[in-house]
């Protein structure tokens, strides 16, 4: 019988040391590409930073990069988590609201660990901190 992995949860800084190409994040996502998985406001976070880095250098936005990082992923729905849960975990780990979102997505979605170099997470207390 074979055991289901469980899901890791990427974040955004994870996803962008990917696109930058930072060797331990590549060997990550290889290692761990059937068990990813983001929601939507990484990927709006991820697309904000490329883009900004594309105007800065003066360059056309094409956001395929950053799709073909999010086609690989499993997507999550966030319109099923409750808005007074994220005033909890707001208030109850202090966390920014995107990240009491991603907080909610992972507790939601019964998924445990989280690849972040946000120091934020590691105060909450259902979430296993990956630094890739």
């Amino acid at each position: 019988m074979r055991l289901k992995k469980e899901l890791i949860f990427v974040d955004t800084n994870v996803v962008v040391w990917f696109l930058k190409g930072r060797p331990s994040v590549i060997e990550f996502f290889t290692e761990n590409i059937d068990r990813l998985a983001s929601n939507i406001i990484i990927y709006l976070e991820v697309a904000h930073v490329y883009r900004r880095l594309m105007l800065r250098l003066r360059r056309s936005v094409d956001l395929t990069p950053v799709s073909a990082v999010f086609d690989s992923l499993l997507l999550l729905p966030v319109d099923v988590i409750d808005r007074r849960r994220l005033e909890e975990l707001i208030v109850r780990y202090d966390l920014a609201p995107n990240d009491a979102m991603i907080a909610a997505t992972c507790e939601h979605y019964g998924i445990h660990q989280i690849a972040t170099y946000d120091e934020d997470f590691t105060r909450v207390d259902f979430l296993k901190v990956i630094r890739p």
